[in-house]
């Protein structure tokens, strides 16, 4: 860890023992309906992180992250479920006007999770993509409107198996 003043990082390497980790699975009823199913497993996790801002004037910063778990092996079942081996994390923040103005943005990319189909079949999702770009201006102290666009990339990757995902959508206030 350390801090070069334009530039933060840090870096962390984990090896652990879990007991009883819950995994999530989807669980299909006779009705048709989908509910979730939690697994507890023992899991044996290394683990990788690593985290770097840059400054790179006053009002922009840059911040990305990166976990990665080199294994994430358990006891009794086949798959760590719902678990992404790879998650990223990129974001920007721009302030101005002593600030009073925002502009904010991320992308977050996370590898695809293992889940079991209506079949039981293993199966793995496609690779999460989200954009998000957000704004905000406070006119003062207790008083400012904000705009979120999120999902720009309009992703239906489901997180969950047969949970929908909601598609391009706004926040105002």
């Amino acid at each position: 860890k350390g801090d070069l003043g334009f530039l933060e990082y840090s870096g962390q390497f984990t090896y652990a023992q879990a007991n009883d980790l819950a995994l999530y699975q989807t669980k299909f009823t006779p009705e048709g309906i989908t509910r979730f199913q939690v697994v507890y497993d023992d899991a044996t996790i290394t683990n990788v992180q690593g985290v770097v801002r840059l400054r790179l004037f006053k009002a922009l910063s840059i911040k990305g992250s990166l976990s990665q778990n080199l294994t994430l092996d358990t006891e009794k079942e086949d798959n760590h479920w719902g678990l992404p081996k790879t998650e990223w994390n990129i974001n920007a923040l721009l302030t101005m006007m002593e600030n009073k103005l925002e502009f904010r943005g991320g992308l977050y990319i996370a590898d695809g999770i293992r889940f079991k189909d209506i079949e039981g079949i293993s199966r793995q999702e496609e690779v999460l993509l989200d954009l998000n770009v957000g704004g905000s201006y406070q006119f003062a102290k207790n008083f400012g409107v904000f705009l979120d666009v999120n999902n720009m990339l309009n992703n239906k990757r489901e997180r969950w198996y047969n949970y929908p995902m909601v598609g391009l959508n706004f926040l105002a206030g």
